[in-house]
């Protein structure tokens, strides 16, 4: 999916996407935080002969051919809703959705950059008490045999504050690379504060299943949660065409092989449950997201 044009001019943006339309193009319009207005092919195909339509309609807005196609869009979107039909090639109007897929990833560099300063902290500031702080539990529960008992008892915390905790600078580094290309990537297409309300629940998910399964507290990283997007970009992508989400073969393999490699052992103590336990979450949050977006 491609921008194509952007206009100040909400009615301009609009006709011109009814323009494409009644030629057959597939588009999308949004509004971007500056207050104008985006037209989006979805088709690579059309881009090129897209762009230049969008010249020759500035040139002359008012031209009778473009006066025909005024309504183009919204009588593709009627047909499509009577004839009770969702395909790959639908057209969806989105001049009431709310996000824009230009929006900033703040969100995505704040869990960035509180990574960073929290490994920085721990590892390169020798405060290791702060990491007493962040795991998910304490050696003492591990004595007493009562895993979870901060976390009940008015620490709830710790359920999502490993995510932050990175042993090494490999370890960081592969992770904030993946974090900053699906989370950003998610982000701006599904809002901040979903994007919030995402990561928490598969930081709460993969942490607690890591936890419960192997009942060593002592593990960390934001590993759970990039398998977590990882899988809900690959199956939105697939039920819901039309969102924009698309992973490489290569990044696939190349996430999915050191998921199976790490149970393994053979690369050293890993979260394997919390990688699984995200993965799983992510594909079901996408399933259902996409699923939705279909109906």
């Amino acid at each position: 999916m491609r921008q194509v044009a952007n206009s100040a001019d909400e009615d301009a943006a609009r006709l011109f996407a009814d323009v494409l339309c009644a030629r057959g193009i597939d588009v999308e319009l949004s509004k971007a935080r500056d207050g104008t207005w985006a037209v989006w092919v979805l088709d690579e195909n059309h881009v090129e002969w897209a762009r230049e339509a969008w010249t020759a309609f500035e040139a002359n807005p008012g031209a009778a051919e473009h006066a025909a196609a005024r309504g183009a869009l919204k009588r593709k979107l009627g047909e499509m809703a009577a004839e009770g039909r969702a395909s790959r090639h639908e057209v969806i109007d989105v001049r009431h959705r709310w996000r824009s897929p230009t929006g900033s990833p703040m969100l995505t560099m704040v869990l960035i950059a509180a990574s960073v300063l929290v490994t920085a902290l721990v590892s390169i500031g020798k405060k290791p008490e702060l990491a007493d702080w962040l795991f998910i539990g304490r050696p003492e529960e591990i004595a007493f045999g009562r895993p979870f008992f901060y976390v009940l008892h008015g620490q709830p915390w710790r359920l999502v504050t490993p995510i932050f905790l990175h042993l090494s600078f490999l370890h960081i580094l592969f992770n904030m690379w993946w974090l900053a290309d699906l989370g950003s990537l998610i982000e701006r297409r599904i809002g901040s504060w979903w994007f919030l309300l995402f990561v928490l629940s598969t930081a709460v998910i993969s942490n607690a299943s890591q936890y419960a399964w192997t009942g060593s507290p002592f593990f960390g990283g934001m590993s759970g949660v990039i398998y977590a997007l990882f899988g809900y970009v690959w199956l939105r992508g697939r039920l819901d065409p039309n969102i924009g989400f698309a992973v490489p073969t290569a990044s696939a393999v190349i996430l999915l092989a050191w998921l199976a490699f790490g149970f393994t052992g053979q690369l050293g103590p890993v979260a394997n449950i919390a990688h699984l336990s995200g993965l799983i979450s992510g594909v079901v949050f996408g399933a259902a997201a996409g699923l939705r977006a279909r109906r």
